[in-house]
């Protein structure tokens, strides 16, 4: 919601148009979201703060679950008749914010279709793949208080071939299969050596680290070399970045002092 408030200031006018037009896609979705979390409010209101109120006997188990399906619409990009089929999950991102656990087995039992994503350094601090794997289960096993609510390689998966399936693109991406692209992860668990492997999936998902990963291909091609980019000019895009990230906190300094 604040970021729909103050879209105005968070825009960088030296975006190109293609990341432009996905800075209003991502207002258009804080609208919706906004709009959703009024509702919820308006309905935890009935429940919880008018006890004088007389409820009908099926109402709470009807709140629970339009509750359930307005928390899957705020994770959507997709249409509201996608919001009880599909959903992605971000657990790093979740923690950081406080957004709460995903209810995941539930969703999985119900027949849905769920991918994990990783949001972006803004909510996660640092884009791990690794980690979100890890506070993936360790928040399912938590929440739910089961060690058996979120596996290695069910996580694996849904950060794999499910979100591919989700976004639509499995047919391209999200295994390594003829006739699709190429993008895959050199990962090696001797170097730093993790121990023993005695299941590939635990190792993988539970011992490696952003240490162990040494290359990134994309479409066939070697991007990334031991942690060094390869495929564009590295020195560049990090001295870009810098410099937009500078140019907006000017701006955002700028409209704070105007603003007083």
């Amino acid at each position: 919601r604040e970021f729909r408030r103050q879209h105005d200031r968070y825009v960088d006018d030296g975006l190109t148009g293609r990341d432009f037009d996905a800075m209003d896609h991502h207002r258009d979705v804080c609208d919706r979201c906004a709009q959703l979390d009024t509702r919820v409010r308006r309905a935890l209101l009935v429940a919880h703060n008018l006890p004088t109120i007389q409820l009908s006997a099926d109402f709470r188990p009807k709140l629970q679950a339009r509750l359930l399906q307005e928390r899957i619409a705020t994770s959507m990009h997709g249409t509201r008749r996608d919001i009880v089929r599909t959903g992605v999950w971000q657990p790093t991102s979740n923690g950081r914010l406080a957004s709460g656990v995903a209810d995941v087995p539930r969703w999985l039992d119900a027949g849905m279709r769920v991918g994990v994503g990783l949001d972006d350094q803004s909510c996660t601090d640092v884009s791990d793949p690794f980690q979100n794997l890890r506070i993936g289960i360790y928040l399912q096993r938590a929440a739910n208080k089961d060690p058996h609510a979120m596996g290695v390689a069910k996580m694996l998966e849904l950060h794999t071939r499910a979100s591919a399936h989700v976004l639509g693109v499995d047919a391209d991406v999200g295994s390594l299969e003829v006739g699709k692209f190429a993008d895959f992860l050199v990962v090696d668990p001797t170097a730093p050596d993790t121990g023993p492997i005695w299941d590939p999936y635990g190792t993988y998902v539970l011992a490696c680290s952003l240490r162990n990963l040494k290359q990134v291909w994309v479409g066939g091609k070697l991007v990334s070399d031991n942690g060094v980019i390869v495929s564009h000019d590295g020195e560049t895009v990090s001295r870009e970045l810098h410099e937009r990230m500078a140019r907006l906190d000017a701006q955002h300094r700028a409209t704070s002092v105007s603003a007083r």
